[in-house]
């Protein structure tokens, strides 16, 4: 009888030459495109610089690309710089508890360099890459979370994993050693959240860059233990439970969990997503105004009654600010709009927010709470100044699978990530060619423009 790690590895390793549904295409290119445009915005800021620095300085240069830099890395350490910066602002995409595609997605593209593949096994691998991925944090469940790991680390090393050894051609039993290797280098605290270090971006290179050597470590030979989820002495007993163990393999190439994932219309955490869609319509709907507000009060499920999401203090930092839905709900209805900007340092210091930030106060919705984490829903009631009263509500925010985003409205947001770092022509080249990636017989046209325009 084949154990639930053999059939999720026999499954992944069989998705390089099995047919790949449609609707799974689409939506895995869809995925690709989005992912690219948040590397690229986040290619520019201080985090992405310093891990990149560092790779430059301790392994020097190599053949694979790095976003928006002339000079590549060699592979495992340009797997690394490219998912911390596919992570780098926290717009990447989300399913549940952790976000696939920021490891996903740069570990295939790396390894098609690296082996010369086309854009639709490109496409398989992201597919591998995200069902691994999303099916271990599926089965390590809440408990995984509520014991501190951040599954963005922990789980997408598996994606990393299955995406590399799609494209090395594991056999089901290689891509079972790999994906054991990978889950004795599982790692990834949330202490982050405590005071907004950008570890937690790191935490997307150091699971691409450890799952991409466990596919090596694989081919090569090294043999992986068995029952590597499973077992007593396995990633889903020390590090969660085994209550939700069934996920991993359940419905394995008739129910694709990555269509499920959600796309970011804000740069922050996804539990600030449904409330800031509401502020956004307070402000752009309803008219209101930071002077006319006397009191705000929203209500979000229990999981999000943290003290990084919910304090009424300015946020002190980037990170801080992306995880607290009080600042996220003043920012939307002081500004009209969440885009990158108002994360920016410069308007941490808007005193307009800050005092608004102080009129609301986030309680614990009994429907919000009854709901998670499959719905994410928040309400939102206002107090005005001159007596009246505005109360809104929503079960899960914009670009969710049951509110999805157009092409039309992703194509928007990638030219926003893309177009300040690149310039307008080679950002529209770029989304061109990943929205025919396809039919890509090799992706160099891609990689060059990932590299960036030619700067003077």
């Amino acid at each position: 009888m084949m154990t639930h790690s053999q059939n999720l590895s026999g499954f992944l390793s069989r998705m390089g030459a099995s047919d790949l549904p449609v609707e799974v295409a689409d939506f895995v290119t869809e995925r690709i495109i989005d992912t690219v445009g948040v590397m690229i915005a986040a290619s520019v800021k201080p985090h992405s610089r310093v891990v990149l620095a560092t790779a430059r300085e301790l392994y020097g240069q190599g053949p694979i690309t790095v976003t928006g830099e002339a000079q590549g890395l060699p592979l495992l350490e340009a797997l690394m710089v490219n998912a911390t910066m596919a992570h780098g602002i926290d717009f990447d995409d989300g399913h549940n508890f952790l976000h696939p595609g920021c490891v996903s997605v740069p570990a295939s593209l790396g390894f098609a360099q690296h082996v010369g593949a086309s854009g639709d096994q490109v496409i398989r691998a992201v597919a591998a890459g995200y069902e691994a991925s999303i099916r271990a944090s599926l089965a390590a469940g809440i408990d995984h979370r509520i014991r501190g790991y951040h599954p963005t680390a922990t789980c997408n090393i598996f994606g990393a994993a299955a995406a590399g050894g799609l494209m090395l051609g594991l056999d089901p039993e290689r891509m079972e050693w790999a994906l054991a290797i990978a889950s004795t280098e599982s790692s990834g605290l949330g202490q982050y959240k405590h005071d907004g270090s950008p570890i937690k971006h790191l935490h997307a290179g150091i699971a691409a860059r450890k799952g991409g050597q466990a596919a090596f470590l694989a081919r090569n030979g090294l043999r992986g233990f068995a029952e590597a989820f499973e077992g007593d002495l396995g990633f889903l007993q020390l590090n969660a439970n085994m209550k939700n163990l069934a996920e991993l393999d359940a419905d394995l190439g008739s129910r694709y969990e990555l269509l499920k994932t959600e796309t970011k219309l804000y740069p922050s955490c996804r539990q600030t997503s449904c409330a800031s869609d509401l502020a956004l319509d307070l402000h752009n709907q309803h008219g209101l105004r930071p002077e006319a507000v006397d009191r705000i009060q929203v209500r979000v499920p229990q999981w999000a009654m943290k003290e990084w999401h919910i304090s009424n203090e300015m946020p002190a930092n980037n990170l801080r600010a992306i995880l607290s839905i009080t600042y996220c709900v003043a920012a939307a209805i002081r500004n009209g709009r969440l885009t990158v900007a108002e994360f920016e340092d410069s308007a941490l210091a808007d005193p307009v927010v800050a005092d608004l930030i102080g009129k609301i106060t986030v309680t614990e919705g009994t429907e919000e709470t009854k709901g998670w984490p499959p719905l994410r829903g928040a309400s939102i009631d206002v107090w005005r100044k001159d007596g009246e009263k505005i109360a809104v509500r929503s079960i899960n925010a914009k670009g969710s699978p049951t509110t999805p985003l157009t092409g039309d409205d992703l194509r928007v947001k990638f030219m926003s990530l893309a177009a300040p770092v690149f310039g307008d022509a080679t950002a529209g080249q770029l989304h061109g060619l990943l929205a025919e990636i396809g039919q890509q017989p090799n992706i160099d046209p891609i990689l060059a423009l990932l590299r960036g325009p030619v700067r003077q």
